[in-house]
């Protein structure tokens, strides 16, 4: 027993002067981290020095310093002035994808007139410096400011009640103020614009694996078969159409709510769209198999 004890006392011992290796290691680490990060922003600022010294040798601007001159001119009250007096109204359009230094840009020559338009679900410009603070910002302001107005447009008129449902149902766990900055429960969700019949429309997911064959084993290497080739290509795209048709056969035996005519109807080829990542590859096999399979389809493939 006490050979035992003394066992598992020098593997917790030893255990314990890892873990203390581990985070020395990891320290260290994140000290030579700083290190570079410092050398790096040196190196950078080097760069920016001999490139701005090309730029000025040639008489060229790049777009970044457009925005920057801009900036800097417009800080002269004398310019700015004279620059906003040009304008009686200014529109912003996605306006949730502004950086600060066109913030600043817009405010400088912006009066009383603004009209800006944007969705704070659809910034994706972070990677460039675009705030969608901004946006929620002035959205707030707008709502309580007596010289100003927000306007919603939550009302959809192109998707049924089935649509909007499991649309909102789905954003309303994804988008909270916790993990998106958005909350999308109380002030995003969409209602039905009344295009549709009340609870028309459904909505099924599907989630279809096909099998990947499995790898073969590399041929010697010889002249290339581009006949042997396609046709592995078409065996590939075949198991994609014949499982898309199944899908398509499936809806045309059931009814959906047309808008235009105001009546339910059942489903016609030309009532369903089949949406690909990418127009070159893939898709345009499937859509040579579709034909094949006797399944009228326009394809703007290439």
């Amino acid at each position: 027993e006490r050979l035992a004890f003394l066992k598992s006392r020098v593997e917790g011992i030893y255990k314990e002067d890892l873990r203390m290796k581990e985070k020395s290691e990891e320290l260290e680490a994140f000290l030579r981290s700083g290190e570079i990060a410092v050398a790096l922003g040196k190196y950078l600022l080097l760069l920016d020095e001999k490139y701005g010294e090309l730029k000025r040798a040639k008489g060229v601007l790049d777009c970044a310093d457009l925005e920057h001159y801009t900036l800097k001119l417009l800080a002269e009250p004398s310019i700015r002035e004279e620059v906003r007096a040009k304008y009686h109204y200014v529109f912003i359009d996605e306006y949730q994808d502004v950086n600060p230094v066109q913030e600043q840009i817009l405010s400088a020559v912006s009066g009383e007139e603004v009209f800006m338009v944007g969705d704070v679900k659809q910034s994706i410009y972070g990677f460039r410096g675009s705030k969608s603070k901004f946006f929620m910002e002035k959205q707030k302001l707008f709502e309580t400011d007596e010289k100003a107005n927000a306007l919603f447009l939550s009302n959809n008129f192109r998707s049924s009640d089935a649509v909007l449902q499991a649309v909102n149902e789905q954003f309303s766990l994804a988008m909270t103020p916790e993990n998106e900055s958005v909350d999308y429960a109380h002030g995003s969700v969409m209602e039905r614009g009344g295009l549709y019949a009340p609870q028309s429309g459904r909505v099924r997911v599907y989630f279809s694996a096909l099998e990947e064959e499995a790898e073969e084993e590399k041929p010697v290497r010889t002249v290339y078969s581009v006949k042997a080739n396609a046709g592995k290509k078409q065996k590939k795209a075949s198991a994609s159409a014949r499982l898309i048709k199944r899908i398509i056969d499936g809806e045309r035996r059931s009814k959906f709510f047309d808008a235009e005519r105001g009546e339910y109807r059942l489903v016609e080829y030309s009532d369903i769209a089949i949406l690909s990542r990418k127009k070159k590859g893939r898709i345009s096999e499937v859509v040579d198999a579709l034909t094949s399979e006797g399944v009228p389809v326009s394809a703007v493939a290439s």
